[in-house]
Order: C-alpha cells, then structure tokens, then sequence
C-alpha cells in the first residue's frame, strides 16, 4: 500500500507509513471485505477543498454567515444566523470529496440520529443533516468561547480546581453518551468548548458509533488523534467507553501539566509510546498537583482498559472523592465551574509564555521584566483609534495537511512584514495577531483589543507546485467589507503572493506613501525558492524556542545559504538562531555571539533595506561589544527602515533607559512599541522595570500585579516581582516570587542566582550554598554565567569570590555586566577599589549609566 505522502510501499496491514509515519487509514478499507468497508470513517488529506463562503452570505436560504471558525479534513466550518429559528448556529460544510457517494451520505445521516439522542447540559447540541445542492451540511449549537487546547495554550496550565471542574463536566456528559451507547472516540481538548460562564461542552459527536448496533466498529480500523488514543485504538481494536476514559486521562493530565503525557516527532512514535511507556506521574511536572488526583489521572492512564475506571460514573465518584485535597479556593460543588476560564478579552489577555526574545536576564537592571506603562489607553474608553491602523490576523491553513502550518504562518508574517514598511500606517506586530490563532472572537471585538480601524483575514492552500492566498479587508467600526480577493502563484514566485495582497490593501486603504514605499511596493522580490522554503521551515522552528528547535533551525538556515549565497534573510535568520542560544544560556556568549554578528553584518551587506539586521547588531553593540554610540547608530538606522519594528522600538527603549538614562525618549519609544505590539505581556513586563528603574515603584508594583491578574502562570512577572522584593530588602516575599517562578519556567540560572542572594540574605544560607554549589557543578557541563555565581556569593558575604566570579563574567563577555551599577545585590562591595578597576575595564563610567 502506497503511503499518501511519500508514496513509499508498505505492507497491506499497515497503520502508518514506515519511512515517513503518515497515517494509512485507507490502507485498512482496501484490506477488508467489500461489506465492511461502509462501516469505517478515517480523514484523507484533499487537495481540493469547498468553496469559501464571505461574511453576508445567505447559504441554504436560511443560513447567514457570520465567519469562517476554521477547517480540516472534514471542511469547514461556519458561524452562522439561522434565518428560520432565529438564532447562531455552527455550520459545518463537508467536503465535496468525503460526500460524493450516497453510502457516506447514509452514514453521515445515522450519525446524525445518533448524536441526537444526547442531550445534555456538557455535549453541544448537533441539529441537523441537510444538503444544498451538491453540498452536504451539518448544523449545530453554536458555542460562544474557546476551546479547551486553546485555554491550555494561552495559561499554560490550569489551576487544579478549574481541571477538576472542566473534568467533572466532561465526564458528565460523556456518561450520558455512554448510557446511550455512544462512545466518542476522537475526544481531546480542540473538541471541548468552554463557555463564557466557564462551562464544558463537547463537541464533535458526529463521529461517534452506536454500540447498540453490531458492525459498526471494525477492527483494524485506526480512529483518533495520536495525543489522545487508547492502547487498543493504536492497535485498531474495537473501542468502548473506557477509550473515552483513558482520552479524559490525558486531558486532565495536560490540564495540570502543560502537555500530554506522551510527545513525539511523529504521529506513530507518539502512539506507540501509548502502548508501551508509562505516564509519568503528573506531580514531577507540577508539584502543586494533590497525590489523590495524581492517582486517579494514572488510573485513567492504564494500558489494560480491565484496569482504567469500567465507567465515568466510577472517574466521577473518585473526582469527588479528590476535592478535600484541592486548596481551600478551588474546591466547587459536583458539577458546578470552579473558575470561569474566558476567550481573552481586553481585560484577558492570550499569553505566548515563551517570550519572544529574553530580555536582560539580571535583576539589578530590572528592566527585563515587567507590565503595562498606562494599561487604560488599551481599555475601553482609551484612546481614539487611528484609521491608518491594521491587523492581519493569522492566515488560516486549508490545505488539509497540518504540516504546511509553517508555510501558513510565514505567509501571515510576510504580509504584516510587507505593510510594516508603510510609515504612515500602523501594522500590529506578528506576535499580538497570531494570539488571535486559536481564539474565535466577533471582529470588532479584535479590532477593539487591538486598536485598529482595519483587518485582514484570509486562507492559504497550498496544492502541488501551486499555491492560493485569499484575503478580506474589513473596516472594523462601522463593519463593512472593503476588499476580497484571492491570489495564486507557483511556488517559484511565493514572494509575489505577500507583496501581490499587500499593493491591493495599499490601494483600498489609500496611506500617506513615501516616493521609497511606493517604489518598493511595486518592486517585486525574487528569491530561490528552495531557499526560501528553508528559511521558512526553519524560522517556524526559530519561533519555538526550544534548545532542539533553535538548533535544528540552524540546519535550515545553513541549508538554505548552501542553495542561495546571496539570500540576506537566511544570514541575518542564521545570526539571530545564534543570538538566541546566548541569550537563553544555551551557548557561552564567546562562542555564539561572534558567529551571531558575522552572519548578521553580511545580512546587511547583501541587502540594506533590511531592518532587523541593524536590530540584531545594535543588541550586540548594547550588550556584548559595549559601542555605546555604535548601538545608537544601529537603532536609529532600523528605525529609518522599519518605523514599524517593534523590536527596534522596544530596545532601543531599552538601550536609552539604562545606558543614557533618558527616561523621556525610552518611555517614547517602549510606548510605541506596545502600539505596534498590545497583546506582548513580556513587553509590558520590561516597561515595568523601567518605571522602577525611573523611581515609580509603586507604580511598577501595581503594573506587575496588573500582569498577574490578566495571565496568572506568566512565570516572568513572578521573577520581576521578586527582584523588586529585594532591591526592597522583603526577601522572604522574593523567595516566594522567585520559587513561583521557577515551578512555571523550570531550571534556570537567572532565576536561581536571584533566589540564592535573596536566601543568603533572610539568613537561609545552607539553602544559598546548595544553590551555589549546584550552579558551580553545572558549569562544568553548559554555560552559566558567572555573574549569578558572583550574586550569590555577595549574599554569602564572600567578597573576594565575588570578584572572583565578577572577573570570570568579564571573560566570558556576560552581557550582565552592563548592569552592575545598578545591581542592589553589589551595594556592599561597590566601595571596594577592585569594583571602580571592574567598571573601568567594562568601559562605564559615571555618565554613562544613570
């Protein structure tokens, strides 16, 4: 049987291809008697795909649409008015493809009459099969909020009452499925809708099986998200009720960890691990789990389905049997939300909790860590929206193939990139628009928390050698369509697509254009397109932020040069990957940083009009070569470019608060930055150590209280927290801030230096010296910086290491050292003439800091 991807051969029993794991699903239809082949449902990946339906469009005579909600290999799916009962329903289209022959449409139908028989307050309502034409639909309840993987996402992990109470409800209404005898199947978070109030609806029955009548589950038949399958749904035996259980397991495993018990690369290494590696016990992800939930998780979680919970009604009795040992706050009456869990809103906002670039990671600049500069300007009743402001929000990817996801992300940053330079028009940066991926919101709602008069919103398919981008402008306030259109190129030409759609929003929206934009706008780019396909894979990685991602990101890039010496973006993507490395502690700064800057200066070589590049050299200059006035040079020049960059904005805000001590102008320029970027709390949280830094402490208090309230796992704002708790000599307060901090970010020398001083100094010092020591033996295997080694020894009152360890960070060009005039935990040693010798070397003098 020929793999659907690769077309590699593999045996006829096959569930998943042996050289490139895609799943097979059709290869165990053709394997089987032609009467049973009725009675399998998998989704194939089609390169065809239903027409798209605009906002306004009246389909059926009776269903208006409102928008778009997403797509997969089952269609699309819409949200939409029903003319005939008054009220918004979801409007799921099936493929033409999937529909085609009357025996699926036979068994869409019974599926149907299936999922009708549930009622209950925790399964979405589904009401009706029809067809328009060709075209076959499903609609159903119409549930207003976000889905649970999409809460999970943006807090990380769920308090253990809120997972609990999300658990309870599920559990609920898959009993009373199963009392039916309906068993899911495909349950997981995407599936599971929580609503304004914070209640749990799950979605998505349509491709449940009576149990009631025989034939209906055929062996062999694999159904299900890798994530989220039993043992026997990865072997394709006939699956009950207790798949649905052990799929909850894993749910409430994620919900209190952050991530599923089982990760892999591919979609078989992931299922065969449900088969034959034990879960971990979810309290060595998160020690705040009780043991008596931990417990009940695992036994969803057994191999043996003998051995999981026989029925949700015994799961139920347990998660109640559980609720004495959550904290005294999350503990709820059966079946009532602990929490409300809501959409982000303007007062909720989505969070990324791996920051887009980590910011000076010491605390005596607290600079790298804060909130919200003025908070009420992005609220209600704030400032007046401009009308030369746009957002485009993520691209949608209707390919059918979740793997072009890379390539559909990098057409939404290409043509926010491609706006960006437009200096009389306002572009929101990649990072608060793609917050908007996983949340379904009216769109005024999203032009309101964004502050913009404008949105783009569109699709990307990519089909062989051809690839599709449709786009629809619309006015946010009074809503109206102004523009839709649709672009097709060949994959040689990718770079047309972005600048193609960027010209016809320029065109409709009419901004004030320099003679350079204009020139620039018509100038088509051209560029290997083996190349750049690289740079997008590995930029997708880039993003991840994980020591593996940022390596394997480096392969890309290096690739790509190999196919285009003269491709700048490679360089300067190649310069920033190292970059990274340093700045997360992953690389000593004198091995990655020169590679860094040697890649980044020949981007600005083989192309000037790039503005990153100058960014990425000014950062080295800040940190790294200390040309102060080279910084400045670079900063400026990335400005001139892209008056739209945020992170020229940004640290170059930065750069004027703690090497000039110009409070005005870095105010400015931080407050421009969070124009360009609202949604980016770990923006917010560095405006935050600049107000501290500037003598507003209390104010610095209350904006990082303020971040708390909005995004309470954002593990950044806890370190800033504690690092103003001891500038404030509260040390037992930043002991608490700082271990927070460490049980959401995990292992990490820029949090542990900070909590070994403040340990020493509330008189914890056989805590500070395990700290210290365990430090010292990791030095020995990675890089970390000496500098947090030097920290603690001041707690300790251990001067003389404490230059010690000082002089090591100078030779290892610790981008740290910039901020040792300020570092409270030095106060005591700065009288010391080796300190004054120290700052002379570093070339600070009295007027260069404040």
């Amino acid at each position: 049987m020929k793999c659907p991807k690769c077309q590699t051969d593999n045996p006829s029993d096959s569930k998943f291809c042996r050289e490139c794991a895609t799943p097979i699903p059709a290869s165990v239809a053709d394997a089987l008697p032609a009467h049973q082949k009725d009675h399998i449902s998998f989704t194939k990946t089609l390169e065809t795909t239903s027409d798209e339906l605009a906002r306004g469009t009246l389909f059926a005579g009776r269903y208006e649409i409102i928008e778009e909600l997403g797509a997969g290999g089952m269609g699309r799916v819409y949200r939409a008015y029903d003319k005939k009962i008054e009220e918004e329903v979801a409007l799921k289209l099936i493929r033409p493809e999937i529909a085609a022959e009357k025996r699926t449409v036979d068994r869409f139908r019974n599926e149907i009459k299936t999922a009708r028989k549930i009622t209950h307050k925790n399964v979405c309502r589904t009401h009706d099969l029809g067809e328009e034409g060709k075209t076959l639909f499903i609609t159903m309840e119409y549930v207003r909020g976000e889905d649970l993987k999409s809460l999970i996402r943006r807090t990380r992990t769920l308090s253990t009452g809120t997972a609990v109470s999300i658990a309870r409800q599920v559990g609920e209404g898959l009993g009373e499925a199963h009392s039916l005898g309906v068993v899911h199947r495909d349950l997981k978070p995407g599936n599971i809708m929580i609503d304004k109030d914070g209640n749990a609806k799950i979605m998505d029955f349509g491709i449940a099986r009576s149990l009631a009548r025989p034939g209906t589950t055929v062996e062999g038949a694999v159904i299900g998200t890798p994530e989220y399958m039993s043992p026997e749904q990865v072997d394709g035996k006939p699956a009950d009720q207790r798949a649905d259980i052990y799929a909850l397991g894993v749910i409430l495993f994620e919900m209190v960890t952050g991530r599923p018990p089982f990760e892999g690369e591919t979609a078989f290494s992931i299922a065969n691990k449900h088969k034959s590696e034990p879960a971990a016990d979810p309290r060595t992800l998160n020690p705040q789990v009780p043991e008596d939930l931990s417990r009940l998780i695992l036994r969803c979680l057994e191999k043996e389905k003998e051995t999981r919970y026989q029925t949700t009604g015994d799961l139920l009795a347990d998660l109640d049997r559980v609720e004495p040992s959550l904290p005294a706050g999350e503990r709820t009456p059966a079946g009532r939300p602990a929490t409300k869990p809501k959409p982000a809103t303007s007062k909720t906002i989505t969070v990324k909790i791996i920051p887009r670039k980590l910011i000076i990671p010491a605390f005596g600049l607290i600079a790298i860590v804060a909130i919200v500069l003025g908070l009420m300007d992005f609220l209600p009743g704030g400032r007046k929206v401009s009308l030369d402001s746009i957002a485009v929000l993520p691209l949608r990817n209707l390919s059918g193939d979740p793997e072009q996801e890379y390539f559909v992300d990098s057409m939404t940053e290409a043509l926010i990139a491609e706006l960006a330079q437009i200096s009389h028009l306002r572009v929101i940066s990649r990072t608060s628009a793609m917050m908007f991926k996983e949340i379904k919101k009216p769109l005024p709602e999203i032009a309101k928390e964004l502050n913009v008069a404008v949105l783009v919103e569109g699709s990307v398919i990519r089909s062989g050698e051809q690839v599709k981008i449709s786009i629809q402008l619309i006015q946010a306030n009074p809503e109206k369509h102004l523009l839709a259109n649709h672009y097709t190129h060949a994959i040689r030409d990718i770079l047309n697509l972005p600048e193609e759609a960027a010209r016809s929003i320029v065109d409709e929206i009419k901004p004030k254009l320099t003679a350079e934009e204009k020139t620039s706008l018509q100038n088509a780019s051209h560029v290997n397109p083996e190349a750049y396909e690289l740079v997008l894979r590995g930029r997708y990685l880039l993003d991840q932020f994980t020591e593996q991602s940022l390596w394997q990101s480096i392969d890309y890039f290096k690739k790509a040069i190999e196919k285009d010496p003269a491709y700048a973006k490679a360089y300067h993507s190649l310069g920033e990957a190292y970059m990274c490395l340093v700045t997360f502690g992953l690389m000593a700064p004198l091995e990655g940083q020169p590679k860094g800057r040697e890649y980044i200066q020949k981007a600005t070589e083989l192309d000037g009009t790039l503005a990153e590049p100058h960014v990425g050299l000014a950062w080295d200059k800040m940190f790294y070569t200390r040309d102060w006035e080279g910084a400045e040079r670079e900063f400026k020049k990335a400005l001139e470019l892209n008056p739209n960059s945020r992170d020229a904005h940004e640290f170059y805000g930065m750069f004027l608060a703690t090497v000039r001590g110009d409070w005005e102008k870095a105010l400015f320029h931080l407050n421009r930055a969070l124009e360009i970027d609202p949604l980016n709390l770990m923006l917010r949280t560095n405006l935050a150590g600049i107000i501290w830094n500037a003598g507003q402490k209390d104010r610095a208090f209350a904006e990082i209280q303020g971040v708390l309230n909005l995004a309470p796992n954002f593990a950044t704002a806890y370190y800033s927290q504690g690092l103003f708790y001891i500038e404030e000599k509260m040390c037992e307060k930043a002991i608490a801030e700082l271990e927070k901090a460490l049980s959401l970010m995990g292992e990490s020398p820029m949090l542990k230096g900070p909590l070994g001083f403040a340990l020493a100094m509330a008189g914890r010092k056989e805590e500070a010296r395990r700290i210290l020591e365990e430090l010292k033996e990791l030095s020995k295997t990675k890089y970390v910086s000496s500098f947090y080694i030097a920290l603690i020894h001041a707690g300790l009152e251990e001067n003389d290491q404490v230059f010690e360890y000082l002089e090591k960070a100078y030779e290892e060009n610790a981008r740290e050292l910039i901020m040792i005039k300020k570092e409270p935990g030095l106060a005591p040693v700065r009288s010391d003439p080796r300190f004054a010798d120290l700052l002379n070397k570093i070339g600070l003098r009295q007027n260069d800091m404040p």
